[in-house]
C-alpha cells in the first residue's frame, strides 16, 4: 500500500491518500469500503459522482446567473433613481 501512496501521479507529485490507496487494494466489490465511509474507485460509481458534482455545479451556476439578472435590475432602476433625482434638483 505505502507503494501505491508513494507513486508519483500524471504530474510528479505524491498526493494519493491512503483512503485511495486501501481502495486501491481492497476489492472493489468491498462491503468494508463502504461500511468505513471510503468511496470506492470504481469507474460507475466515478461517473456517477462526477455527473452528480456536475448537476450541482449546474444548479448553482443557474441560481448565480438569476442572482445576477435580479442585482443587474436593482442597479438599473438605482441608476434611473439617481437621474431622476439629478434632473430634478438641477431643473
Amino acid at each position: 500500500m505505502e507503494v501505491i501512496v508513494d507513486e508519483p501521479e500524471h504530474d510528479g507529485q505524491h498526493i494519493k491518500s491512503s483512503s485511495n490507496a486501501v481502495s486501491k487494494v481492497l476489492p472493489q466489490s468491498s462491503k468494508f469500503l463502504q461500511n468505513v465511509g471510503i468511496p470506492s474507485s470504481s469507474k460507475s460509481s466515478t461517473r456517477v459522482g462526477v455527473s452528480s458534482k456536475v448537476q450541482e455545479l449546474q444548479a448553482q451556476l443557474e441560481m448565480e446567473k438569476q442572482e445576477k439578472a435580479k442585482l443587474q435590475l436593482e442597479m438599473d432602476s438605482l441608476k434611473l433613481l439617481a437621474q431622476e433625482s439629478e434632473s430634478t434638483t438641477r431643473g
